[in-house]
């Protein structure tokens, strides 16, 4: 594998293990809201059950935002509005408002896989396609396992909103990365279309005579 796949698939892994810590901290601290909030767990539950159903809708409108935008511009897009619906639960007043930013974050998520997968098959040999694919996962593991291990130290030492900061920041600062996903993508492109090119002045040549002039028919 090459340098630079290496590079671009270290990259996008990062980006979706932050994108997986702005879609599970809620869950991790569900039983701390229920308790602090003072609200029902039922009603507390509306905004897992919101990020759900509106995550698997989301992968329809992903599917369709990714004809007409570039695959970089919606993870990033993804990440960012997801990181602003973190910040947005904090300030919350009621469980049907929160329930209501998390299905906005349930559709930001659905805009970073998608795109992603898609650069991975434009960029990457079937092989590195498969590398990719399982450090992605692998990443989302490793951000399962952060949170459940940050979320009691947040609860512990502060309060639950302080885990909301954290991967809100994390998310933030991730999101610009997806600049040089963009970049090495634009190089795969004029690599990509200089390729083409070539190949086709070699079918040019190839049907010229032997003095030089295009074959008569």
């Amino acid at each position: 594998m090459s340098r630079k796949s290496g590079l671009l698939i270290l990259l996008c892994s990062v980006v979706y293990f932050c994108s997986y810590l702005t879609r599970l901290n809620y869950g991790a601290v569900l039983v701390e809201i229920v308790s602090n909030e003072g609200i029902t767990k039922t009603a507390a539950s509306l905004a897992q059950t919101g990020l759900f159903v509106c995550y698997g809708l989301g992968q329809i409108l992903s599917g369709y935002l990714g004809d007409l935008l570039k695959p970089e511009r919606l993870i990033f897009a993804g990440l960012t509005i997801s990181a602003g619906m973190n910040i947005a639960v904090i300030f919350s007043p009621n469980p049907l408002l929160t329930a209501a930013f998390w299905c906005v974050n349930g559709f930001a998520q659905a805009m970073i896989w998608p795109p992603m997968v898609r650069i991975f098959s434009l960029q990457l040999s079937d092989t590195e396609y498969d590398r990719a694919c399982i450090s992605a996962s692998f990443g989302s593991s490793v951000a399962t396992i952060a949170i459940y291990l940050i979320a009691p130290l947040c609860v512990r030492f502060s309060r639950w909103q302080t885990l909301f900061i954290i991967t809100a920041s994390v998310a933030a600062v991730a999101a610009p990365e997806t600049d040089a996903i963009a970049a090495k993508r634009a190089r795969a492109e004029k690599l990509l279309a200089a390729y083409g090119n070539a190949c086709a002045q070699v079918k040019i040549y190839l049907k010229l005579d032997k003095n030089g002039e295009p074959p008569k028919h």
